[in-house]
């Protein structure tokens, strides 16, 4: 069963079942979910098919998650459409929405191309983001830029999010947001800028597709959300303790927290000890000590053999080793991701010893 909707006000929720679940406390963890159907003319069904692919693709009522095996195989048919002679054209999507892992789009960019370049083959790569920046962080920002120079004809289309997709066509649409310069403010010394978006449509033979992503229709109809601004429909917590802003016996951890960080399970890992021992605080009327930093890790695989691990807090730049230059790809991360990180996760992680 699952939480159909929340009553904070009565401290209750109502389950998909109709069953009312009354509370003292209440921990929201419930994610976000994937809106394939925000883009106009795409479909779940679609991914997978015609030169389409999302690695995001899972389906939690069935427990499956098929978006790996199906963008798998869409490396391989890229592959042999570049091996025929006829240089394809390959278009990453990243929305404009928070997402989860927020490195995963450039993630598939870079291993597809590595894919195509170890065969000594290449495509017009387009990588389109709705961000003005590859990241956030002037040291990861640089780093990917040089990782992009390593690999055959990827141009950046910035500010440009996917709105609709003609599937039978191979013809993707995106709403471009650009500064138009007004006239010279002789006070401020400076020119008056506005900005206006236009549609924008893109030819292409393969796209992966990063579908936008959102909170859960029951959390964005309550009170629990953030009723404005950026992190409109996200749970309203204090960004350091993780308690409500408003309800002070419901605390957040995960995705589904409105606070300004990405969206990772290496957040949720920090973020889990914040979590509990605030909520013991809370029941026993004592004072919240926990303290979230905002750290957020996204290993970008740039390459079979090689990852940057940007790891980073609210403060700035955070690398677990401070001696490693954290804006450096290298085989060690590649080699913990690999072998060391599932052990972790499920023998130490969920039973919260690390």
């Amino acid at each position: 069963d699952e939480v159909a909707s929340f009553d904070a006000d009565n401290n209750k929720v109502t389950t998909r079942a109709g069953e009312e679940v009354p509370y003292d406390f209440m921990v929201v963890a419930t994610g976000m979910e994937y809106h394939y159907e925000w883009i106009k003319g795409l479909t779940e069904d679609d991914i997978g098919k015609n030169g389409i692919s999302s690695v995001y693709l899972s389906d939690l009522e069935k427990g499956t998650a098929d978006g790996g095996s199906i963008t798998w195989e869409w490396f391989e048919a890229l592959k042999e459409a570049a091996a025929s002679g006829k240089k394809p054209t390959a278009i990453y999507t990243q929305p404009s929405t928070a997402i989860k892992c927020g490195g995963a789009p450039q993630k598939i960019l870079f291993l597809s191309a590595d894919h195509l370049r170890k065969d000594d083959l290449g495509a017009d790569f387009i990588f389109t983001t709705s961000k003005s920046k590859l990241f956030k962080h002037p040291e990861f920002d640089e780093a990917l830029h040089k990782v992009q120079d390593g690999y055959d004809t990827i141009t950046n289309k910035f500010r440009h999010n996917l709105v609709a997709i003609d599937v039978n066509n191979k013809v993707a649409t995106f709403e471009e947001t650009y500064e138009i310069k007004g006239e010279y403010d002789e006070d401020l010394e400076e020119y008056d800028m506005s900005e206006e978006t236009r549609m924008v449509d893109m030819s292409y033979d393969f796209i992966h597709i990063v579908p936008p992503m959102g909170a859960s229709q029951a959390l964005v109809d309550s009170t629990l959300g953030w009723q404005k601004g950026s992190a409109k429909g996200w749970l309203e917590v204090d960004q350091y303790t993780l308690q409500h802003r408003r309800y002070d016996n419901v605390f957040g951890i995960g995705d589904v927290c409105g606070i300004p960080l990405c969206r990772t399970g290496g957040s949720a890992r920090h973020q889990g000890p914040i979590v509990v021992g605030n909520l013991v605080a809370a029941l026993e009327g004592k004072p919240l000590k926990g303290k979230f930093d905002g750290y957020t890790v996204c290993p970008i695989k740039t390459e079979y053999g090689q990852i940057l691990m940007a790891e980073f807090n609210y403060e700035g730049v955070a690398p677990t080793i401070p001696f490693l230059n954290p804006a450096e790809p290298r085989f060690f991360w590649w080699a913990f991701d690999l072998y060391q990180l599932k052990p972790m996760y499920w023998y130490l992680m969920l039973k919260g010893w690390f």
